[in-house]
């Protein structure tokens, strides 16, 4: 009891993080344009390749140049990626969504509680996916998990109840639904991931299984051949394999990923620059007039195992669960990050092409990824990141959508009874609430009435909606203790024996020598965390 008691008042007192001697795990990794992005746990964004500007690259000193070899470039980052060739995109801690351009003399800020973006597609904690360019901002769908841009006009939408919808550039539907010209229309159900290119779609159902439709040129639908000019788009859709957990597409969807649910990671299609990682396998090539390789793999081939995630455009890189990152592909302006010698100074060299993976080394030592949570607003690496996915699979508290779980919204007096009920296994309270404000339909009714029969709450009112307090945290502990005495805290802002208890028990001290701040609020993320420090360990 006192050491959940001690670890709920650390948290509440505005304590947001906890030192570990771990090292900070690759949570995010971005194939770009000419360029690649890796974000760490604890915020540190490294970008290596082509560097137009400062703004692009992010370090004066590259400033023009390449880096072939990953740098530091920002902290406090969430993840960073290519808008086009020039521009930049980066979700900061906070959610909030900037551009970088090597035209513009400073960055720009677009948008607040940004979650994922692709292109100018920036999608927001609410599951609203806007689209943003110099003319235009607009929000394009709601009710958004996931989505996948080709260029401006074309993109697919999972939502969040599983359905899959599409917008299609195109005056006739290349796929087969239906969908008019700039129109979003639905085209399925039970979808788990989607990616669309230029004329390819490949959507991962519930069950596994990964179906594509569209052109067939590079044996991009892993049929085991290519098909000819003449051979017509495929509208019915082509059941690819099976046994899938994610997917993902490179060089204009033309070149396909899966990783299977036992790790192992899959290529086959457009192999590029060395781009699927295959080797020389299919009817890849160096070719001597170009100087790069070219070639297709029309059956699905196996990369490596052990893989956590794939990006791609027209080079890949591989997260693998050990931590290790890897890349193949075009290395034209170095973005394979393996220190390839800088032989063309400003020009590109595609004799650097990777077609094969091989490991890149970061400055700095890294961890094992960390699966990230189900709720794209729990950043991995977050101090309550772990707490969350405790608390949800216990049945304590639940996400605030299917895909959010707001851990900076302020935690209400209805919330925390109900969490703490929760926490001590929902004991069946003898009556119902007596408080005239308690709506006997509410979640939190049962809670308030075990909370009232252990003498935590009384009076007319409860005030479920109400921002739960440091001083109202620490009277409900107190009572559940047994409302007992202590020595007088010396406090000038709150005089109060909840707080002489908790102070004497060495359960929480003041913000200050003099002051307790009584009023300061707990969030949703505090309150998991102690949660999980108190009864999950």
């Amino acid at each position: 009891m006192k050491k959940f008691l001690a670890l709920f008042m650390t948290f509440c007192m505005g304590m947001s993080s906890v030192a570990f001697a771990a090292a900070p795990s690759i949570t995010k990794i971005n194939a770009g344009k000419y360029r690649s992005y890796a974000v760490l746990s604890d915020g540190s964004l490294y970008s290596w390749g082509f560097g137009h500007s400062y703004d692009t690259l992010g370090v004066e000193s590259h400033k023009g140049k390449w880096s072939s070899t990953p740098v530091k470039t920002e902290s406090g980052i969430v993840a960073a990626g290519d808008v086009n060739q020039g521009t930049q995109w980066k979700i900061k801690t906070g959610g909030s969504y900037w551009q970088d351009s090597e035209y513009w003399e400073a960055p720009e800020k677009y948008f607040n509680n940004a979650v994922a973006a692709e292109g100018n597609y920036v999608l927001l904690s609410d599951g609203a996916l806007w689209h943003y360019n110099y003319y235009d901002t607009k929000k394009v769908a709601s009710n958004v998990k996931d989505f996948s841009v080709y260029i401006d006009d074309q993109f697919v939408v999972l939502k969040q109840d599983g359905s899959a919808w599409i917008s299609n550039l195109y005056y006739e539907d290349p796929f087969g639904f239906r969908a008019e010209k700039g129109v979003l229309t639905k085209f399925m159900d039970g979808v788990i991931d989607l990616e669309v290119g230029n004329a390819n779609l490949y959507v991962l159902k519930k069950d596994g299984s990964l179906w594509g439709w569209g052109d067939n040129m590079y044996g991009q639908l892993g049929k085991g051949y290519a098909s000819d000019y003449n051979e017509p788009n495929d509208k019915v859709g082509y059941r690819i394999m099976d046994n899938v957990a994610s997917i993902e597409t490179g060089v204009g969807g033309t070149s396909v990923f899966a990783i299977k649910k036992d790790g192992s990671l899959w290529a086959w299609g457009n192999g590029t620059h060395g781009v699927l990682g295959v080797g020389t396998k299919g009817s890849i090539k160096y070719n001597e007039n170009f100087h790069f390789y070219n070639g297709k793999m029309p059956s699905p081939t196996k990369v490596m195992d052990d893989v956590a995630a794939v990006s791609s455009d027209l080079h890949t890189l591989i997260l693998k669960k050990d931590g290790s990152l890897w890349a193949c592909g075009s290395n034209a302006g170095y973005e394979i990050g393996d220190g390839a010698k800088l032989t063309l100074g400003r020009g590109p060299d595609y004799s650097q092409d990777r077609i094969e993976p091989v490991k890149i080394s970061l400055p700095v030592s890294t961890g094992k990824y960390v699966e990230p949570s189900k709720y794209i607003d729990v950043r991995t690496g977050a101090y309550y990141c772990e707490p969350v996915d405790w608390a949800v699979d216990k049945n304590i508290t639940s996400g605030t959508s299917s895909n959010t779980f707001s851990p900076d919204q302020t935690c209400t007096r209805g919330q925390i009874i109900t969490f703490l009920w929760r926490a001590a296994g929902s004991p069946a309270p003898r009556g119902t609430a007596s408080f005239a404000d308690v709506n006997q339909n509410m979640y939190y009714a049962k809670a308030i009435a075990w909370a009232a029969e252990k003498g935590m709450a009384d009076g007319v009112r409860f005030d479920s909606d109400a921002p739960c307090t440091r001083e109202m945290a620490v009277e409900f502990m107190w009572k559940y203790a047994g409302s007992p005495d202590a020595v007088q805290a010396d406090f000038n802002d709150v005089t109060s024996k909840a707080v002489d208890w908790a102070v004497a028990e060495g359960i929480t001290s003041g913000t200050s020598n003099t002051t307790f701040s009584p009023d300061q609020t707990c969030t949703r993320g505090q309150i998991v965390t102690f949660l999980y420090r108190g009864f999950g360990k």
